[in-house]
């Protein structure tokens, strides 16, 4: 995410906001798989208690922090009222600019999507919990991706409607739900013969069917097709990945990888405001040079935010965790 945003951006930025989305949704719903199974059930109000406890603290501190930025004229934007309050609400996405213009300067539409997405889904899980099998649930989740796929398509081509689809919620959540089906039906971290395991050429084949997106260039593929693809293969991706841990677990063992993980959702809040604050401040600098200075200082904000709020907010989290 913070190489997108940085002037020295290579890869698109789709590519790793989809891959947050499938994160998301297999994560979330494998501890979600995971309480059920050791508990009989899921607590609906211990789940949102601990996703308000994660989400909103940071959130609302680092936008303090940027209204800041703004009100001392070290950002350069006017955000208006209702565009400040689409992104303390979860709205920004369905913001005719989509929080970027009328809000403070940290794309937080992703972030929406997910808040959206996780009102319902374990609403729906305990649902179906009670009345189908996992694999069955994860039937249901493949046809809601058509349906979202569908709905892309008749934006496209009924509508007229294209970039649209890339923020609002309803046109993006099969991201996410791509994620979910994993968890659910093929899972190499909960079964030791899951459903489906994925070959080593079919994990290649998804690397290059994720590479040949990034040509897509008519709107009915980039916005409406592309995400569809994306999804499945991760799918498939992350099915061979987690059937091979060793291949990559001797790199996310490196204490630096496991420190972004814990700072990764505050330097995804507050990375673009810095960014942003350098090319203000010091125009002319080269731009891998405030990349790079901007990188520090969002390191050093996310380490305060990390000892102060989200680990002593963590040990509440946990308490709210049942023993597996």
């Amino acid at each position: 995410m913070y190489r997108t945003h940085a002037p020295l951006a290579e890869v698109p930025g789709w590519v790793w906001r989809d891959v947050v989305f499938f994160l998301s949704g297999y994560l979330i719903t494998t501890m979600m798989r995971l309480e059920y199974a050791n508990t009989g059930k899921l607590s609906l109000r211990n789940f949102y208690i601990r996703r308000i406890l994660r989400i909103n603290p940071p959130l609302y501190i680092t936008l303090a922090f940027i209204g800041y930025l703004v009100i001392v004229g070290v950002l350069n934007q006017s955000p208006t009222a209702l565009g400040v309050l689409s992104q303390f609400f979860f709205f920004s996405n369905y913001m005719p600019d989509h929080g970027t213009e009328t809000g403070l300067p940290s794309p937080l539409w992703s972030l929406a999507v997910e808040e959206h997405f996780y009102l319902i889904f374990p609403l729906c899980f305990v649902m179906a919990m009670k009345c189908m099998s996992t694999a069955r649930f994860a039937a249901l989740c493949a046809v809601a991706c058509a349906v979202v796929l569908a709905v892309r398509l008749f934006n496209i081509i009924i509508l007229g409607l294209g970039e649209e689809n890339y923020y609002w919620t309803h046109t993006r959540f099969d991201s996410i739900l791509f994620g979910c089906i994993l968890a659910l039906w093929a899972n190499p971290a909960l079964e030791v013969q899951p459903s489906w395991q994925a070959k080593g050429w079919q994990a290649m084949l998804a690397v290059l069917v994720i590479i040949g997106t990034f040509a897509m260039s008519s709107i009915l593929l980039r916005e409406g097709i592309r995400y569809s693809l994306q999804g499945a293969a991760l799918l498939v991706i992350f099915n061979y990945q987690l059937q091979n841990r060793n291949i990559a677990s001797k790199y996310l063992r490196w204490s630096v990888l496991q420190r972004i993980g814990l700072w990764s959702y505050t330097l995804y809040l507050v990375h673009y405001a810095l960014l942003y604050s350098m090319q203000s401040i010091a125009p002319d600098f080269p731009p891998i040079l405030s990349a790079m200075i901007a990188l520090a200082i969002s390191c050093a904000y996310c380490a305060i935010m990390y000892a102060l709020v989200e680990k002593p907010l963590t040990d509440v989290r946990r308490r709210l965790t049942p023993a597996r």
